[in-house]
Protein backbone atom coordinates (compact mmCIF):
# COMPACT_ATOMS: atom_id res chain seq x y z
CA UNK A 1 0.00 0.00 0.00
CA UNK A 2 1.38 3.40 -0.68
CA UNK A 3 1.64 4.40 3.11
CA UNK A 4 4.14 1.50 3.77
CA UNK A 5 6.62 1.44 1.25
CA UNK A 6 7.70 5.32 1.02
CA UNK A 7 8.65 4.90 4.57
CA UNK A 8 10.69 1.86 4.37
CA UNK A 9 12.80 2.81 2.05
CA UNK A 10 14.08 6.50 2.89
CA UNK A 11 15.04 5.81 6.53
CA UNK A 12 17.21 3.17 5.28
CA UNK A 13 18.97 4.95 2.72
CA UNK A 14 19.47 8.46 2.45
CA UNK A 15 20.30 8.51 6.03
CA UNK A 16 23.09 5.55 6.03
CA UNK A 17 25.22 6.67 2.61
CA UNK A 18 25.77 10.52 3.78
CA UNK A 19 27.58 9.91 7.05
CA UNK A 20 29.88 7.99 5.51
CA UNK A 21 31.23 9.64 2.84
CA UNK A 22 31.75 13.42 3.97
CA UNK A 23 34.33 12.12 6.59
CA UNK A 24 36.49 11.01 3.93
CA UNK A 25 35.96 13.69 1.34
CA UNK A 26 35.84 17.68 2.06
CA UNK A 27 37.19 17.78 5.12
CA UNK A 28 39.92 15.82 4.47
CA UNK A 29 41.26 17.07 1.42
CA UNK A 30 41.62 21.13 1.10
CA UNK A 31 44.61 21.27 3.64
CA UNK A 32 47.45 18.96 3.23
CA UNK A 33 48.82 19.88 7.50
CA UNK A 34 46.05 22.14 8.22
CA UNK A 35 47.02 22.10 12.30
CA UNK A 36 50.69 23.20 11.45
CA UNK A 37 50.09 25.61 8.83
CA UNK A 38 46.88 28.08 9.29
CA UNK A 39 44.09 28.56 6.43
CA UNK A 40 45.84 30.58 3.92
CA UNK A 41 43.19 29.95 1.32
CA UNK A 42 40.53 31.47 3.35
CA UNK A 43 37.34 29.36 4.49
CA UNK A 44 36.18 32.10 6.57
CA UNK A 45 33.26 33.96 5.00
CA UNK A 46 34.26 36.32 2.16
CA UNK A 47 32.83 39.17 3.73
CA UNK A 48 35.85 39.22 5.56
CA UNK A 49 38.18 39.41 3.04
CA UNK A 50 38.81 42.15 0.59
CA UNK A 51 36.57 41.80 -2.62
CA UNK A 52 39.98 41.78 -4.87
CA UNK A 53 41.25 38.60 -3.64
CA UNK A 54 39.62 35.38 -3.70
CA UNK A 55 37.49 33.70 -0.95
CA UNK A 56 37.44 30.12 -1.88
CA UNK A 57 40.17 27.42 -2.45
CA UNK A 58 42.44 27.11 -5.13
CA UNK A 59 40.95 25.69 -8.08
CA UNK A 60 42.11 22.21 -9.45
CA UNK A 61 43.51 24.32 -12.45
CA UNK A 62 45.80 26.42 -10.54
CA UNK A 63 46.62 23.22 -8.50
CA UNK A 64 47.96 21.89 -11.72
CA UNK A 65 49.24 25.28 -12.81
CA UNK A 66 51.50 25.40 -9.65
CA UNK A 67 52.54 21.78 -10.45
CA UNK A 68 53.97 22.11 -13.69
CA UNK A 69 56.07 25.52 -13.11
CA UNK A 70 56.86 24.65 -9.56
CA UNK A 71 56.87 20.63 -9.17
CA UNK A 72 54.81 21.66 -5.82
CA UNK A 73 51.12 21.79 -4.99
CA UNK A 74 49.92 25.22 -4.22
CA UNK A 75 49.54 24.28 -0.24
CA UNK A 76 52.97 23.25 -0.80
CA UNK A 77 53.78 26.88 -2.06
CA UNK A 78 52.03 28.89 0.20
CA UNK A 79 53.81 27.18 3.16
CA UNK A 80 56.93 27.94 1.72
CA UNK A 81 56.21 31.18 0.83
CA UNK A 82 55.11 32.12 4.21
CA UNK A 83 58.49 30.81 5.76
CA UNK A 84 60.55 32.77 3.79
CA UNK A 85 58.28 36.51 4.47
CA UNK A 86 57.58 35.52 7.99
CA UNK A 87 61.54 36.18 8.10
CA UNK A 88 60.94 39.59 7.54
CA UNK A 89 57.37 40.03 8.65
CA UNK A 90 55.59 38.74 11.45
CA UNK A 91 53.37 35.79 11.36
CA UNK A 92 50.51 37.47 13.66
CA UNK A 93 50.19 40.21 10.78
CA UNK A 94 50.50 37.90 7.81
CA UNK A 95 47.38 35.64 8.15
CA UNK A 96 44.82 37.87 10.36
CA UNK A 97 42.10 37.83 7.69
CA UNK A 98 39.61 39.70 9.94
CA UNK A 99 41.67 43.17 10.40
CA UNK A 100 43.51 42.68 7.27
CA UNK A 101 47.31 44.26 7.23
CA UNK A 102 49.01 45.58 4.60
CA UNK A 103 51.21 42.25 5.17
CA UNK A 104 48.48 40.16 4.96
CA UNK A 105 47.49 41.88 1.74
CA UNK A 106 50.72 40.99 0.38
CA UNK A 107 50.81 37.88 0.92
CA UNK A 108 47.73 37.16 -0.24
CA UNK A 109 48.49 38.53 -3.59
CA UNK A 110 51.84 36.92 -4.02
CA UNK A 111 50.34 33.73 -3.08
CA UNK A 112 47.24 33.66 -4.63
CA UNK A 113 46.55 36.49 -7.17
CA UNK A 114 50.41 37.18 -8.95
CA UNK A 115 50.42 36.08 -12.22
CA UNK A 116 54.06 36.04 -12.49
CA UNK A 117 53.47 33.18 -10.51
CA UNK A 118 57.19 32.67 -8.57
CA UNK A 119 58.06 29.31 -7.43
CA UNK A 120 59.19 29.24 -4.05
CA UNK A 121 62.36 26.83 -2.65
CA UNK A 122 60.53 23.44 -2.32
CA UNK A 123 58.67 23.07 0.95
CA UNK A 124 60.59 19.44 1.33
CA UNK A 125 63.48 21.62 1.89
CA UNK A 126 62.26 23.62 4.41
CA UNK A 127 63.15 20.35 7.13
CA UNK A 128 66.42 22.19 7.00
CA UNK A 129 67.11 25.66 8.71
CA UNK A 130 66.57 28.15 6.43
CA UNK A 131 70.18 29.62 6.88
CA UNK A 132 71.19 26.43 5.44
CA UNK A 133 68.89 26.69 3.10
CA UNK A 134 69.79 29.90 2.07
CA UNK A 135 73.61 28.68 1.40
CA UNK A 136 72.43 27.17 -1.84
CA UNK A 137 72.92 29.55 -4.54
CA UNK A 138 69.71 29.06 -6.45
CA UNK A 139 67.70 28.86 -2.92
CA UNK A 140 68.92 32.03 -2.33
CA UNK A 141 68.02 33.63 -5.37
CA UNK A 142 64.41 32.26 -5.57
CA UNK A 143 63.93 33.40 -2.18
CA UNK A 144 65.22 37.07 -2.68
CA UNK A 145 62.97 37.19 -5.43
CA UNK A 146 59.99 36.62 -3.34
CA UNK A 147 61.39 38.69 -0.52
CA UNK A 148 61.44 41.85 -2.88
CA UNK A 149 58.38 41.26 -4.88
CA UNK A 150 56.45 40.76 -1.38
CA UNK A 151 57.87 44.01 0.13
CA UNK A 152 57.37 45.84 -3.02
CA UNK A 153 53.59 44.61 -2.82
CA UNK A 154 53.79 45.69 1.05
CA UNK A 155 55.17 48.93 -0.08
CA UNK A 156 52.11 49.78 -2.28
CA UNK A 157 49.46 48.48 0.08
CA UNK A 158 51.31 50.53 3.22
CA UNK A 159 51.28 53.81 1.34
CA UNK A 160 47.76 53.23 -0.16
CA UNK A 161 48.80 51.86 -3.64
CA UNK A 162 44.98 51.79 -4.60
CA UNK A 163 44.86 55.70 -4.52
CA UNK A 164 48.47 56.48 -6.34
CA UNK A 165 48.66 59.02 -8.93
CA UNK A 166 50.38 56.98 -11.80
CA UNK A 167 50.95 53.39 -12.12
CA UNK A 168 48.57 52.08 -9.40
CA UNK A 169 47.67 48.17 -9.89
CA UNK A 170 45.39 47.07 -12.34
CA UNK A 171 43.24 45.21 -9.60
CA UNK A 172 39.07 45.92 -9.16
CA UNK A 173 39.80 47.94 -6.39
CA UNK A 174 42.03 50.52 -8.55
CA UNK A 175 39.04 52.18 -10.74
CA UNK A 176 40.09 54.27 -12.54
CA UNK A 177 43.51 52.42 -12.89
CA UNK A 178 45.15 55.60 -13.16
CA UNK A 179 48.11 57.32 -15.62
CA UNK A 180 50.93 55.09 -16.59
CA UNK A 181 53.11 55.00 -19.73
CA UNK A 182 53.35 51.18 -19.84
CA UNK A 183 51.12 48.91 -18.57
CA UNK A 184 54.01 47.03 -17.40
CA UNK A 185 55.35 49.22 -15.42
CA UNK A 186 52.02 49.20 -12.92
CA UNK A 187 52.62 48.00 -9.78
CA UNK A 188 51.63 44.61 -8.74
CA UNK A 189 51.70 43.73 -12.74
CA UNK A 190 52.99 40.18 -14.12
CA UNK A 191 56.10 42.30 -15.42
CA UNK A 192 59.47 41.70 -13.38
CA UNK A 193 59.37 44.10 -10.59
CA UNK A 194 62.22 46.01 -11.64
CA UNK A 195 60.50 47.34 -14.59
CA UNK A 196 57.73 48.79 -12.06
CA UNK A 197 57.47 52.51 -11.49
CA UNK A 198 60.33 54.01 -9.76
CA UNK A 199 62.05 50.78 -9.21
CA UNK A 200 65.90 50.65 -10.48
CA UNK A 201 68.01 47.38 -9.94
CA UNK A 202 71.63 46.33 -10.28
CA UNK A 203 72.68 44.62 -13.20
CA UNK A 204 69.46 45.72 -15.04
CA UNK A 205 69.29 48.70 -17.41
CA UNK A 206 66.05 48.95 -18.61
CA UNK A 207 66.49 51.20 -21.40
CA UNK A 208 69.58 48.77 -22.62
CA UNK A 209 67.21 46.05 -22.40
CA UNK A 210 63.65 45.88 -22.17
CA UNK A 211 62.97 42.51 -20.63
CA UNK A 212 65.36 41.37 -17.35
CA UNK A 213 68.26 39.47 -18.67
CA UNK A 214 66.96 36.18 -16.62
CA UNK A 215 64.04 35.84 -14.12
CA UNK A 216 65.79 34.05 -11.98
CA UNK A 217 69.16 36.26 -11.51
CA UNK A 218 69.10 37.94 -8.00
CA UNK A 219 68.89 41.89 -9.21
CA UNK A 220 68.41 43.59 -6.06
CA UNK A 221 67.22 47.06 -5.75
CA UNK A 222 69.23 49.89 -6.01
CA UNK A 223 66.77 52.92 -6.16
CA UNK A 224 62.96 53.32 -5.17
CA UNK A 225 61.69 56.92 -6.60
CA UNK A 226 58.09 57.24 -5.89
CA UNK A 227 57.77 61.40 -5.75
CA UNK A 228 54.61 63.26 -5.98
CA UNK A 229 52.20 60.48 -6.11
CA UNK A 230 49.80 60.45 -3.16
CA UNK A 231 51.54 57.50 -0.86
CA UNK A 232 49.76 57.95 2.49
CA UNK A 233 50.49 56.29 5.52
CA UNK A 234 53.48 55.03 7.04
CA UNK A 235 56.81 53.17 5.91
CA UNK A 236 57.04 49.87 6.31
CA UNK A 237 59.75 48.25 8.52
CA UNK A 238 60.34 45.57 5.93
CA UNK A 239 61.41 48.16 3.50
CA UNK A 240 64.66 48.59 5.05
CA UNK A 241 65.18 44.71 5.82
CA UNK A 242 64.72 43.62 2.47
CA UNK A 243 66.68 46.65 0.24
CA UNK A 244 69.50 46.76 2.31
CA UNK A 245 71.37 47.74 -0.79
CA UNK A 246 69.15 50.66 -1.79
CA UNK A 247 71.47 53.32 -2.72
CA UNK A 248 68.28 56.35 -3.78
CA UNK A 249 65.43 56.56 -1.54
CA UNK A 250 63.21 59.35 -2.47
CA UNK A 251 59.41 59.78 -1.98
CA UNK A 252 59.21 63.63 -1.75
CA UNK A 253 56.02 65.16 -2.42
CA UNK A 254 53.61 62.76 -0.81
CA UNK A 255 51.72 62.14 2.90
CA UNK A 256 54.41 59.54 4.47
CA UNK A 257 53.50 59.82 8.18
CA UNK A 258 55.22 58.19 11.31
CA UNK A 259 58.99 58.63 12.23
CA UNK A 260 61.86 57.68 10.32
CA UNK A 261 62.30 53.27 11.11
CA UNK A 262 65.02 52.38 13.05
CA UNK A 263 65.54 49.37 10.89
CA UNK A 264 66.74 52.22 8.17
CA UNK A 265 69.96 51.92 10.06
CA UNK A 266 70.56 49.16 7.56
CA UNK A 267 70.77 50.83 4.52
CA UNK A 268 74.41 51.26 4.72
CA UNK A 269 75.23 52.72 1.36
CA UNK A 270 72.41 54.77 0.77
CA UNK A 271 73.42 57.91 -0.77
CA UNK A 272 70.34 60.15 -1.33
CA UNK A 273 67.88 59.99 1.25
CA UNK A 274 64.85 62.32 0.17
CA UNK A 275 61.95 62.66 2.08
CA UNK A 276 60.75 66.03 1.90
CA UNK A 277 57.12 67.83 1.83
CA UNK A 278 55.66 64.79 3.81
CA UNK A 279 54.47 64.52 7.06
CA UNK A 280 57.56 62.94 9.12
CA UNK A 281 57.88 63.47 12.77
CA UNK A 282 60.27 62.75 15.41
CA UNK A 283 63.95 63.49 16.11
CA UNK A 284 67.35 62.43 13.95
CA UNK A 285 67.68 59.06 14.96
CA UNK A 286 71.13 58.03 16.30
CA UNK A 287 71.80 55.69 14.21
CA UNK A 288 71.38 58.01 11.59
CA UNK A 289 75.27 59.38 11.93
CA UNK A 290 76.47 55.67 11.34
CA UNK A 291 75.03 56.01 7.57
CA UNK A 292 78.67 57.56 6.32
CA UNK A 293 77.78 57.10 2.32
CA UNK A 294 75.42 59.70 2.49
CA UNK A 295 75.40 62.39 0.07
CA UNK A 296 72.25 63.92 0.03
CA UNK A 297 69.48 64.64 3.02
CA UNK A 298 66.56 66.44 1.86
CA UNK A 299 64.15 65.95 4.34
CA UNK A 300 62.83 69.96 4.97
CA UNK A 301 58.93 70.41 4.86
CA UNK A 302 58.16 68.02 7.26
CA UNK A 303 57.59 67.72 11.25
CA UNK A 304 60.92 67.40 12.69
CA UNK A 305 61.84 68.22 16.15
CA UNK A 306 64.30 68.27 18.53
CA UNK A 307 68.09 69.58 18.35
CA UNK A 308 70.15 69.26 15.56
CA UNK A 309 73.34 67.08 16.35
CA UNK A 310 76.31 67.57 16.76
CA UNK A 311 76.75 64.28 15.37
CA UNK A 312 76.74 65.57 11.73
CA UNK A 313 80.33 65.96 11.97
CA UNK A 314 80.55 62.10 11.25
CA UNK A 315 78.67 62.66 7.81
CA UNK A 316 82.07 63.89 6.01
CA UNK A 317 80.47 63.25 2.52
CA UNK A 318 77.27 64.76 2.10
CA UNK A 319 76.84 67.30 -0.52
CA UNK A 320 73.44 68.91 0.05
CA UNK A 321 71.46 68.92 3.84
CA UNK A 322 68.12 70.76 3.98
CA UNK A 323 66.22 70.47 6.98
CA UNK A 324 64.30 73.87 6.91
CA UNK A 325 61.10 74.00 7.57
CA UNK A 326 60.65 71.75 10.25
CA UNK A 327 60.05 72.18 14.49
CA UNK A 328 63.94 72.12 15.63
CA UNK A 329 64.98 74.53 18.14
CA UNK A 330 68.33 75.07 19.98
CA UNK A 331 71.36 76.16 18.80
CA UNK A 332 72.78 75.27 15.38
CA UNK A 333 76.22 73.30 15.83
CA UNK A 334 77.65 75.43 12.90
CA UNK A 335 81.47 73.86 14.12
CA UNK A 336 79.93 70.00 13.07
CA UNK A 337 79.20 70.93 9.45
CA UNK A 338 83.05 71.86 8.86
CA UNK A 339 84.32 68.47 7.73
CA UNK A 340 81.87 68.29 4.51
CA UNK A 341 84.47 69.96 2.23
CA UNK A 342 82.13 69.29 -0.49
CA UNK A 343 78.78 70.81 0.83
CA UNK A 344 77.06 72.89 -1.91
CA UNK A 345 73.63 73.16 -0.42
CA UNK A 346 72.89 74.27 3.19
CA UNK A 347 68.71 75.24 4.16
CA UNK A 348 68.15 75.73 7.78
CA UNK A 349 65.32 78.17 7.94
CA UNK A 350 62.04 78.13 9.08
CA UNK A 351 62.94 76.28 12.07
CA UNK A 352 63.49 78.26 15.61
CA UNK A 353 67.02 77.60 15.32
CA UNK A 354 69.65 80.29 16.66
CA UNK A 355 73.39 80.26 16.46
CA UNK A 356 75.76 81.79 14.41
CA UNK A 357 77.66 80.76 10.95
CA UNK A 358 80.41 82.20 11.25
CA UNK A 359 82.59 78.87 11.18
CA UNK A 360 81.36 78.27 7.88
CA UNK A 361 81.76 81.43 6.14
CA UNK A 362 85.43 81.73 7.47
CA UNK A 363 86.38 79.17 5.45
CA UNK A 364 84.09 79.48 1.97
CA UNK A 365 86.11 81.77 0.13
CA UNK A 366 89.32 79.55 0.51
CA UNK A 367 87.77 76.13 0.13
CA UNK A 368 85.79 78.07 -3.45
CA UNK A 369 89.42 77.90 -4.91
CA UNK A 370 89.50 74.05 -4.42
CA UNK A 371 86.15 73.19 -5.22
CA UNK A 372 83.70 76.48 -6.74
CA UNK A 373 80.76 75.20 -5.81
CA UNK A 374 81.36 74.80 -1.66
CA UNK A 375 78.33 76.34 0.22
CA UNK A 376 76.88 78.39 -3.06
CA UNK A 377 73.32 77.96 -1.56
CA UNK A 378 72.82 78.77 2.59
CA UNK A 379 70.09 79.83 3.65
CA UNK A 380 68.97 80.45 7.32
CA UNK A 381 66.63 82.82 9.89
CA UNK A 382 69.02 85.83 9.51
CA UNK A 383 67.25 87.71 12.50
CA UNK A 384 68.07 84.35 14.53
CA UNK A 385 71.18 83.08 12.92
CA UNK A 386 73.75 85.18 12.41
CA UNK A 387 74.88 84.68 8.47
CA UNK A 388 77.53 86.67 6.96
CA UNK A 389 77.68 85.06 3.70
CA UNK A 390 73.97 83.88 3.47
CA UNK A 391 72.74 83.25 -0.20
CA UNK A 392 69.17 83.42 0.83
CA UNK A 393 67.34 85.01 4.31
CA UNK A 394 63.92 84.27 6.16
CA UNK A 395 62.90 86.58 8.35
CA UNK A 396 64.72 89.23 7.91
Amino acid sequence: SPTASPTASPTASPTASPTASPTSLPTASPSKSPSTFPSLKPSHPPSKIPSYFPSTSPSSDFDALVRAKCGMSSSERSESILNIISTVSDNSLLLDSITPSPQYRAYQWLDQVDSALLCPPSVRRLTRSLRRQLEDTDSQSQTNRILQRYTLALVYYSLDGPNWTNCRADLPESVPIGDCINDNTRFLSASHECIWLGVECFGYDPEIDPVPPNVTEDLSLRELRLPDNNLVGNLPDEMFQTFTRLVNLIMDGNQINGTLPDTLRNLVDLKVLDLDSNRISGQFPDFFFNMTNLNVIDINSNLLSGTVPTEFVQLVNLIVIQINDNLFTGTFPAESFLPMSRLVVLTINDNDLTGNMDPLCNVREERQEDFESYLRFLVTDCDKVICTCCGGCQNR
